[in-house]
């Protein structure tokens, strides 16, 4: 499915039982292939889980030695377990366009993605609208995978569930917020206006621009005026920096929050979780398929069965995108279905 579909091979079992017609036998049968197809995506998660945990392990946190030069390797087979199970890049751009849009506080942030030798993120379907905390609704990705190497560091992995889309850049662990544009502008504004005083007063009087020409500086602390507008400049930058600082505290208080309440997984663990749900991903769609292409009992088209397909699962609250040539291509591969014509296929 182009669209990741969050529902786990159990529910979805389930839900293909309550839809199932035929006579006992034809139910056993149907029931038998589900329990088939469920065994052998789980054996093959189990191998490509090893595989690729090993090929991470050298690279990892855990690997207190030397680096061992595995990263593009591991790269190969990560990137693979990502496709099968539909994840999608989340770019630059997009990262760059939710820095000043977060959920968690109303502030501008800075994120120096130079700080890393390589970096990508990825989520699971699309952005579905989700209750917050604070009852606010939110767009969301079901899950996000953010991996990193730190210059000179070793690869980090992290996994998480329902991220608001404003703050996907929170996750990053260099990201912290700066001073608004804003804040900066009123202290010049503040610095110009109070500046505008100080010149007025030696336009006003001569003998303070011969004292300062002469290298008395101290002639300006006798102006009341003058003091009073460098007081107020810095009083007025002091309260602006505190608030920053206050900012900058609960902001991160805030993104600890949301990194430790989301996360599902990291490193070793999260490779283990990422490779499962792509098999889920796997399963599902052949799972689909089969069970469509049995119940229509004859040679159907592509075009057909995906029809069949994406309305069950409207059906049952799950709006996807299908892809029936890949679950077709598992069918036929899986001695359950052969292929009639390009566009035609029937169950075995």
């Amino acid at each position: 499915m182009s669209k990741a579909i969050e529902i786990n091979i159990g529910e979805l079992c389930l839900a293909l039982e309550k839809i199932a017609t035929g006579d006992k036998s034809e139910k056993d049968r149907a029931k038998e292939i589900r329990a088939d197809i469920h065994q052998k995506h789980h054996l093959n998660a189990l191998n490509e889980s090893a595989e690729v945990s090993k090929s991470y392990r050298s690279i990892s946190p855990a690997n207190q030695g030397k680096l061992i030069h595995g990263g593009q390797s591991f790269s190969n087979l990560f990137e693979r377990e990502l496709k099968a199970g539909n994840w999608q890049d989340i770019d630059e751009p997009e990262i760059r366009g939710q820095l000043n849009e977060s959920d968690l506080l109303q502030a501008e942030f800075e994120l120096n993605l130079g700080d890393f030798s390589t970096w990508s993120m990825y989520r699971r379907g699309d952005a579905e609208m989700r209750a917050g905390p604070s009852g606010v609704d939110h767009l969301a990705y079901s899950k996000v995978v953010l991996r990193y190497v730190p210059k000179s560091g070793k690869t980090r992995i992290a996994l998480y569930r329902d991220i608001p889309v404003a703050d996907i850049d929170a996750l990053f662990p260099n990201i912290k917020p700066k001073m608004s544009s804003k804040d900066f502008s009123r202290i010049w504004a503040m610095a110009a206006i109070n500046a505008s005083l100080i010149i007025f007063n030696l336009l006003t009087d001569p003998a303070l621009v011969v004292d300062l020409l002469a290298g008395k500086i101290s002639a300006l602390l006798d102006k009341p005026i003058v003091l009073a507008a460098v007081a107020a400049t810095s009083l007025y930058a002091l309260q602006i920096r505190r608030n920053y600082r206050n900012t900058e505290r609960r902001y991160l208080a805030e993104v600890t929050s949301l990194r430790h309440d989301h996360l599902i997984a990291n490193d070793d663990a999260a490779v283990k979780e990422i490779v499962q749900i792509s098999h889920e991903q796997e399963a599902c769609e052949e799972l689909l398929a089969v069970e469509f292409l049995r119940k229509a009992g004859k040679e159907i088209s592509l075009d057909d069965l995906d029809k069949r397909v994406e309305k069950f699962l409207a059906g049952i609250g799950y709006a996807a995108d299908f892809e029936v040539e890949d679950g077709v291509d598992k069918a036929v591969k899986g001695g359950y279905a052969v292929m009639v014509t390009d566009d035609s296929v029937i169950a075995k």
